[in-house]
């Protein structure tokens, strides 16, 4: 059974960060936040971390049907492998879907991600195999310069109210 934890803010009078997964005191912190944590909280208040949301329309190549159904099929079978690059990158959801509109295929990858500039570097150091399969396919089945970024509009999460 997987379980899930929701990270915590403390900041210290002495202007320490530190992050923990349980709401209370910074005596039950874990580790110092990292720089590149998004952290929204004031003095002695205890809150989420901020996440980067983010999501896009890829255009992807005429006859590319076959790559994509391959391209699903395989990483949803090396799930563990895809799992494991997406905690090395922070990521907490990434999520695909295939569209038709005007008779031309899309992707729209959605992604929540503690970071998404950090997120990206990783993925595109990464020397998995599987990172190196889904840069493959990118290079196979998207049309370049076709990723458009969508407009963030609203965004909500139960976890945002604490329920």
């Amino acid at each position: 059974m997987k379980t899930r934890h929701r990270a915590y803010a403390y900041i210290t009078k002495e202007s320490r960060l530190l992050l923990f997964t349980q709401p209370g005191t910074p005596e039950a912190g874990i580790r110092l936040a990292e720089t590149s944590h998004e952290v929204s909280c004031s003095t002695d208040k205890i809150t989420g971390v901020t996440m980067d949301v983010k999501a896009h329309l890829i255009k992807l190549k005429k006859d590319s049907g076959d790559r994509v159904s391959e391209w699903a099929r395989t990483i949803n079978a090396r799930k563990d492998e895809a799992m494991a690059t997406l905690r090395d990158e922070g990521v907490e959801v990434e999520s695909w879907f295939l569209c038709s509109m005007n008779g031309d295929d899309y992707l729209l990858c959605y992604m929540r991600s503690e970071n998404m500039e950090r997120a990206r570097q990783v993925a595109n150091e990464s020397l998995c195999e599987i990172d190196a399969y889904h840069r493959q396919f990118k290079r196979n089945a998207w049309v370049r310069g076709s990723v458009t970024e969508l407009q963030l509009l609203v965004d909500l999460s139960r976890e945002m109210d604490g329920n």
